[in-house]
């Protein structure tokens, strides 16, 4: 039963709209969401573009796309430089600190994360 609705179907989508806005949906399984909260659509797209540059500026990805080119095509190579950035910014996020690079030539890096 929809909360608020006493003689509504359990089912119907136009009873439940107000629990099904607050709830997130992945392979059939409902995930609660804070209200107000929504994905950002755009984010998946700006990774996707940095993941395809990022090779060409960074030696570290530029590796990490080769490595991955020669296993599979050039989608899975760039969803491994994807995944790379995502750990990078993650890193940061985890260790508070701010991004900072080291010195003229060198390859930027977040303070106090080590180097895999």
């Amino acid at each position: 039963m929809c909360p608020g609705m006493p003689n509504a179907s359990p089912g119907t989508p136009a009873t439940c709209a107000s629990r099904s806005r607050a709830q997130a949906s992945s392979a059939g399984i409902d995930h609660p969401r804070a209200p107000g909260q929504k994905p950002n659509k755009h984010l998946p797209s700006l990774l996707i573009e940095d993941a395809k540059m990022a090779p060409r500026h960074k030696p570290q990805l530029r590796a990490v796309h080769e490595r991955e080119l020669a296993r599979g095509n050039k989608n899975r190579a760039t969803l491994a430089v994807a995944r790379k950035l995502v750990a990078y910014l993650l890193a940061a996020d985890k260790s508070d600190q701010l991004f900072e690079p080291k010195g003229a030539g060198a390859k930027p890096s977040v303070v106090g994360m080590p180097r895999s």
